[in-house]
């Protein structure tokens, strides 16, 4: 076994373990779930769990199931769903709730459609391939348009949740937006890097995985 190989498939493992962990936590967050924003953040482990699972198949699988090589990598912008999780979180936690269900289904929406076009069509991913320690998508003709659903809802969230620490005057919810917005903020530069800029620039994309191990901070 090469050092290639071994690189790949200890990436692939890694994956598999935040998809577990982050099921756990899904569970948990099921069992205390109590109110709507803690729903939501059920469903955002949730999605997480599947979006990092989907990412390590495409590493841990590539050599061994090469029939399913693209499947692997397109069912990874399944993980589009957790933004409309997330803004029905932020949403209900910072009590915007003017026009918040046709907010959430019109992302959800979105969601699905940019799903259904990855994973049928090659409008998203044309073809996939491995170069040395790294897996790389093509990207497809409406690739940005994924890109910027993900760019758009990340920076709203964040935008929604930084209006609401600089009003609220509790100081306990105050140290928890910090948090929050703290992390939501490591995502974005994670997805801008990873999901953005690379695949931009050079119109392909092997790091993607790095925003998952952004989304655990």
């Amino acid at each position: 076994m090469d050092n290639q190989f071994d690189v790949i498939l200890f990436r692939g493992i890694g994956l598999f373990i935040i998809a577990i962990l982050n099921l756990i936590l899904a569970i948990v967050l099921w069992k205390k779930s109590k109110s709507k924003t803690v729903n939501y953040l059920y469903f955002i482990a949730l999605t997480s769990s599947f979006y990092a699972f989907f990412c390590g198949a495409t590493f841990f699988f590539w050599d061994s199931m090469p029939d399913l090589r693209l499947f692997w990598y397109r069912a990874t912008w399944l993980g589009v769903f957790i933004l409309p999780n997330l803004l029905g979180f932020v949403y209900y936690f910072n009590n915007n709730l003017k026009l918040v269900k046709i907010k959430i289904l019109l992302w959800f929406l979105g969601a699905v459609i940019i799903s259904a076009l990855a994973l049928f069509t090659p409008l998203m991913t044309e073809s996939v391939y491995r170069k040395s320690i790294s897996i790389f998508g093509v990207a497809g003709r409406l690739d940005p348009l994924g890109r910027s659903y993900i760019f758009i809802g990340t920076v709203l969230a964040l935008y929604y949740l930084s209006i609401n620490y600089k009003s609220t005057t509790d100081r306990l919810k105050k140290t928890r937006l910090k948090y929050f917005i703290f992390g939501l903020g490591f995502y974005i530069i994670g997805s801008i890097i990873a999901v953005g800029l690379i695949p931009l620039i050079y119109g392909q994309s092997g790091y993607y995985d790095l925003v998952v191990y952004c989304s655990t901070v």
